[in-house]
């Protein structure tokens, strides 16, 4: 018989398996190479092959989709000639998505805030490809046609969606194999879940395509906590071309079901003295230019209060100029970019 729809009805399973779940995460990512982005810059690129070291904790509230992530990471530097060590955290709220850089904010460039506050349509806030085994564990599972983004998490999957390419073993154990693909995705981005008979939906693997061509694949491996097939470690593989590009060993450190969770652990509250830019990008078909949105900007007082330093209005996308706010994304440097930043660029491209 068709197995999709009990691999659907145990993902929604998965979804009431916990109310809030907290994981930290350790691991090393292995870069061994990196492109180069200019000519000038080929001799100024760390040395490769070379590891640095990842940890992450992740706290998410499966009833709501408030998630905080607390990352330190490394990114490859032009400037230092090597890795740079980046201290961040991503939190958000159900509405706004609130980012803050603690360490490595030189990477960033002379004028970049300190604290970010992104809300409307949050399509390029994907969630980093390394973290979706911990998602996927609890029911909300990222394809190529429903992305892992905080504003529209990928929790409520058709089976239109899926088409069963049949079985293929792994590791000795035959698995369903599960391909999905978004519309009007040019070239033509899809990928594979794979998924072992009674494991109760838990990814054992997913691999993304750009048309024939592997670009990411992650391999995981499970342990089962408090009745719940939970990742245990797994291993996210970046290539590009026949090349591998990198390759992130992770695994889970220590897990707490149904930890206690505020409010105010899905906000960042930015120290005094802080600058902060707040944005709020518009959906698609709104006529107005997420290219060319608002930008409101301030610093933090030593009570607290925001003093408005700079401010830049939203366009329309005939060129003429919305009175109040609108926004962009601004993108600091960290970690992800040199494995995951620019795996979700990738993917959010593809499907626009």
């Amino acid at each position: 018989g068709d197995p999709v729809p009990k691999i659907l009805e145990a993902w929604k399973k998965r979804q009431t398996a916990f109310k809030t779940v907290r994981y930290v995460i350790t691991g090393k990512v292995e870069h061994l190479f990196i492109p180069v982005p200019k000519p000038q810059f080929k001799d100024k690129l760390p040395k490769t092959p070379c590891e640095v070291p990842f940890r992450a904790v992740v706290l998410l509230d499966c009833v709501t989709g408030r998630y905080r992530l607390e990352l330190d990471e490394f990114v490859a530097s032009v400037s230092a000639q090597g890795f740079v060590a980046i201290d961040s955290t991503r939190a958000y709220d159900g509405k706004r998505e609130h980012a803050i850089l603690r360490a490595g904010r030189e990477q960033a460039g002379a004028n970049a805030p300190d604290a970010t506050v992104v809300g409307g349509n949050l399509a390029q806030q994907e969630i980093p490809a390394h973290l979706w085994p911990v998602f996927a564990a609890h029911g909300i599972v990222a394809t190529a046609r429903s992305p892992l983004r905080p504003d529209k998490l990928p929790k409520d999957h058709l089976r239109e969606e899926f088409v069963h390419r049949g079985t293929a073993a792994l590791d000795g154990v035959q698995c369903d194999i599960l391909h999905s693909e978004p519309v009007d995705a040019v070239p033509t981005l899809s990928d594979e879940l794979w998924v072992r008979p009674g494991e109760d939906g838990f990814l054992a693997r997913q691999v993304y395509f750009a048309g024939r061509v592997p670009f990411l694949r992650i391999d995981a491996r499970s342990q089962v906590v408090d009745g719940v097939r939970l990742p245990k470690e797994w291993t996210c593989t970046l290539m590009e071309g026949k090349r591998t590009r990198a390759v992130c060993r992770l695994k889970v450190e220590e897990f707490q079901g149904n930890p206690a969770i505020r409010d105010e652990d899905f906000t960042l509250a930015p120290r005094p003295g802080a600058t902060v830019e707040e944005h709020n990008i518009p959906a698609p078909g709104s006529g107005l230019d997420p290219t060319n949105h608002a930008v409101r900007r301030y610093t933090v007082g030593p009570d607290g209060r925001e003093t408005v330093t700079d401010r830049r209005p939203q366009q329309r996308l005939d060129g003429t100029t919305v009175p109040e706010n609108g926004t962009t994304v601004w993108w600091w440097v960290g970690g992800m970019v040199v494995l995951t930043s620019l795996i979700g660029v990738y993917l959010w491209r593809r499907r626009r």
